[in-house]
């Protein structure tokens, strides 16, 4: 069964988010982010190939939507209110947050 999650980097433009099918738990996605995504440049690289079936270490060990022919670019939002309303539209339990160098999880 999927643990759904999002995925989103605070810009100066608003948050920035990608959705995430798989082991979207703490120990899942939240490990992962916090053990191999710990820069603004690499997040943003992950979140340019938009939504994802399952987060790896790497984008190599990612599978993205596009991989199976479907575009779903990441979506840019207005306020931390919005993105989350937008999470639990899409049934995500784990939302996840790059702000001021440092992830925050939140559960939904």
């Amino acid at each position: 069964m999927a643990t759904r999650s999002t995925i989103a980097l605070s810009t100066q433009d608003g948050i920035r988010s990608i959705y995430c099918h798989w082991d979207g738990y703490e120990e899942g996605v939240g490990q992962a982010l916090k053990d191999h995504w710990t820069t603004p440049e690499a997040i943003m690289e992950l979140l340019d190939n938009g939504d994802l079936s399952s987060l790896g270490a790497s984008l190599a060990e990612s599978v993205f939507y596009k991989d199976r022919g479907e575009d779903v670019p990441a979506h840019l939002f207005k306020s931390e209110g919005e993105w989350l309303d937008y999470a639990v539209s899409c049934g995500c339990e784990y939302a996840y947050l790059f702000a001021n160098g440092v992830w925050n999880a939140q559960a939904i």
